[in-house]
Parts: C-alpha cells; structure tokens; sequence
C-alpha cells in the first residue's frame, strides 16, 4: 500500500501515468507525502520483492568483509568499497525507491570520506521512509563530521531518538550535538541515556563525560 501511494503521487507529481512513468519519477527523488507515510519502518516491506531482496542479500554479503573497518569506525578507501557500491547499485536498478541500498550506500560513503554523496543517499533513503531512525541517525552522524549546520544536525538527532528510542548510538550522536551547542544538561542527559541502552560500548568511553556535564548541568543548568 506504501508503495502503491508512492508510485501514484509520484507520477502525479511528473505528470506521468503508469508504473514505469512512477519509477523514473521516483528516480527523481520525489518526497514521500504525508498520507503515505508509515508510523514505523518496516524492514521486512522491503524486502518482499525476491529478485531486490536476493541482489540486496548479495551486496550484503559483498560488503562482509568491509565489516570490521565500518564496526570499528575506520576509514575506507575507495578502491575497497567501489565494487560494493556497485552491487547495490545493483539493488536500486531492481527498485530505486527502497531505502536500504541508499544506507548501505551511505555507510560506504561516510567511510571513505565522501560526506556529500552520502548525504545525498540518505536524503533518498528519507524521502521514502521518513520514519526510519537509523537514516536520521547517520544524518546527524554526516552533519557532525562536516562540522556544519548543528541546528539541522540536532534536528536529525533528534528524529533519530523518537524514531528510534532503543539505539544508543542516537543518543551518543545527541550527545554530540548537544556538547557542541554547550547545552550541559541535555549532553548530559544524552551520554546518560547511551550507557543504559548500551554499557558495554559507552559506559568507559562516556564515564568522564558523564561526570563532567553532570557537574556543570547541577552549577549552571541547561
């Protein structure tokens, strides 16, 4: 039904007809409308078309032994990620308006130090599933790495913890933003949620944060 309401608003938005007329408006990164929005995303949705789903499987698996590097946080030089980038490509020949190549994509991309391109494939991922919190998430993740912009970067942190409440990461991102901004207590409030949902990555890393805004929270508040 998403689907569906997506094709037609976008060859309506083209002034198009047809389903083919609706793919290369969707190719054109049509926003999804309000009346086609869901209240959660749905990985599973995704994933029913088997010949996307089996292109997406073999990209995944394609990108396992880059794993490691992007778990660990560090960087990807381009040679390494290319034929992966392809194979999701790949995927979005199949359906280019399904998210989860563009944040794989992107994920790619953050890596290897091309921000702007991989903004770009989260704004395509978002445009079709603008409740989806681990886009959000890497959003505000691109806005804190250029150093740009903290009030969009916060607004996407924020999108990213109501859309996704049980990932710590969204809240360390917050975090971010918020010491940056200088607002103690909610940096504070932000590290504080992270270890709960996550100790064994941020309880040690965040342990002298979390008594240092917790201090300044107490003398000078927010």
């Amino acid at each position: 039904k998403l689907r569906a309401c997506y094709y037609m608003h976008s060859a309506k938005q083209a002034g198009l007809d047809g389903a083919d007329a609706a793919k290369k408006a969707i190719a054109k990164q049509t926003p999804m409308p309000k009346a086609c929005q869901v209240a959660k995303f749905d990985r599973a949705y995704w994933l029913k078309d088997k010949k996307f789903a089996k292109a997406f499987a073999g990209a995944k698996e394609a990108s396992k032994a880059l794993d490691e590097k992007l778990n660990a946080g560090k960087p990807v030089n381009a040679e390494e990620s290319k034929p992966i980038l392809e194979a999701f490509d790949k995927a979005l020949a199949i359906d280019a308006a399904n998210p989860l190549p563009h944040y794989a994509k992107a994920r790619l991309l953050v890596a290897g130090g091309r921000l702007d391109q991989a903004k770009q494939e989260i704004e395509s991922a978002l445009a079709t599933s603008p409740d989806w919190g681990i886009a959000h998430g890497m959003m505000c993740n691109i806005y804190l790495r250029r150093k740009m912009n903290l009030s969009v970067a916060y607004k996407a942190c924020k999108k990213a913890t109501q859309y996704g409440p049980d990932v710590a990461w969204h809240f360390y991102l917050l975090g971010q933003v918020a010491r940056r901004r200088s607002k103690y207590k909610e940096t504070y409030e932000a590290f504080k949620m992270a270890v709960q949902l996550d100790p064994d990555k941020y309880k040690e890393s965040l342990k002298k944060d979390l008594e240092y805004f917790g201090k300044m929270a107490q003398q000078i508040g927010n």
